[in-house]
């Protein structure tokens, strides 16, 4: 019996631990840390008392193969980042050991998916309200104003919360439908929910994840007879709620407005020179501020072609735009694992996750968790947009912990 119950409270911490990830992402990425080493640790006491065992496949070897030659790269170019970025490689291997631990609870049923919705939807509701405090008061719930002019409710100075309800928006949705599955007026909660959070992105000012929520929703309303009713209703209100906005805030109108600017830009651009394609195209593009980052990140990366030039080396190697990473998770693989490593990441998510999706599609009786975990991932690794570090502590955790759950929906759903 005090067997059994030991085993009961280690599965119960296991379970706490991963459900504590959002509120971690929310206090800062130290804690982020702290949390997945406890996960881990916990986490592989529990598989080794329980006699819980990894299933590999052949396609699960291509992930492994890329994090060990991310290692190797960063010894290869140990003269150039040091003794100390390839002790921080080996680090980087906690995201390998979170996505397969990850994926043997929730094949044996030692986590709770529905608390862990339960608990992304508390998070980011709680965020919204406290930004909407901010806005409309000039303190937040804990008295932080706002910074630079910047919204970003508890966040302070650290203008990521726009970023934080978009990347747990989809695991929130569900944490919705867990507290409303069988009341009257889900609907009106759904529709609340959807006000709220998408108004509090707007009020943040981070446009890039404003326009990839409202993308995601488009995509729901396609994809999910069920919702559409309700979404497009929902884009109806909206719509009227963020040219409210528009008009009264001139923060908002300013930051908003630069999109408008940079497409008649473009289709000035594009005037002047009908080939999309043009070498003037190409110029005007690499002017901006993303163009010169990601052209000095191709430069840097001609370097090493193969073998990449190991563990973050980008903020070494930078030169006419120093930044600490490239923005964007392929130019980021592609910089530090060079081609072989890309090669190896590529292979991974291509046959563990676009064929299945491919093949599965057709069938019409999908779940809500699967068409919501993988439109999550799919959305993470965009490649039109920029992004934090893969290997970072904040962005890295959520996307293989985003890539883990999408994984494990698919193998359940095929069984």
């Amino acid at each position: 019996m005090s067997t059994l119950k030991k085993y009961y409270s280690l599965n119960n911490f296991v379970n706490s631990a991963f459900c504590f990830l959002p509120i971690s992402f929310a206090i800062g990425s130290l804690i982020v840390n702290i949390n997945i080493i406890l996960l881990i640790f916990l986490g592989s006491r529990l598989a080794i008392v329980n006699k819980l065992r990894l299933n590999l496949n052949k396609i699960d070897y291509f992930l492994i193969l890329f994090f060990f030659f991310y290692i190797f790269s960063t010894i290869l170019n140990i003269q150039l980042l040091g003794i100390e970025y390839v002790f921080k490689s080996l680090f980087s291997l906690r995201f390998l050991v979170l996505y397969f631990l990850v994926k043997i609870f929730l094949e044996n049923d030692k986590i709770e998916l529905n608390l862990f919705f339960k608990i992304c939807l508390i998070c980011t509701s709680f965020l919204s309200v406290d930004i909407f405090m901010q806005f409309f008061y000039g303190k937040d719930l804990f008295g932080i104003p706002p910074h630079d002019g910047r919204v970003a409710g508890f966040f302070g100075s650290e203008g990521i919360a726009g970023g934080y309800i978009q990347k747990f928006f989809l695991f929130s949705f569900l944490g919705l439908f867990s507290f409303a599955e069988k009341k009257n007026y889900k609907n009106l909660l759904i529709l609340v929910f959807l006000f709220v959070h998408l108004n509090a992105i707007a009020i943040t000012n981070n446009r890039m994840s404003l326009i990839l929520l409202v993308f995601t929703l488009i995509i729901l309303t396609i994809f999910i007879p069920s919702l559409r009713k309700i979404l497009i209703l929902n884009f109806m209100i909206i719509t009227c709620s963020f040219y409210f906005l528009f008009i009264t805030n001139d923060n908002i109108s300013k930051h908003f407005k630069r999109i408008q600017t940079d497409i008649v830009q473009l289709e000035q651009k594009e005037g002047s020179k009908k080939e999309f394609g043009s070498t003037e195209y190409k110029i005007n593009f690499f002017k901006s501020d993303h163009g010169k980052l990601y052209m000095s990140v191709i430069q840097s990366y001609k370097s090493n072609i193969f073998f990449g030039n190991g563990y973050k080396s980008f903020r070494l190697n930078c030169s006419k735009v120093c930044s600490t990473q490239p923005h964007n998770y392929q130019l980021e693989v592609l910089h530090d694992t060079g081609l072989i490593g890309f090669i190896f990441l590529s292979i991974f998510i291509i046959f563990k996750l676009i064929i299945k999706i491919v093949k599965i599609v057709k069938r019409k009786d999908l779940n809500l968790v699967y068409y919501f975990t993988f439109l999550n991932f799919f959305i993470e690794i965009f490649p039109l947009k920029s992004t934090g570090s893969l290997f970072s502590t904040w962005s890295g955790t959520l996307a293989w912990l985003i890539i883990a759950l999408s994984v494990y929906e698919i193998k359940k759903y095929e069984n």
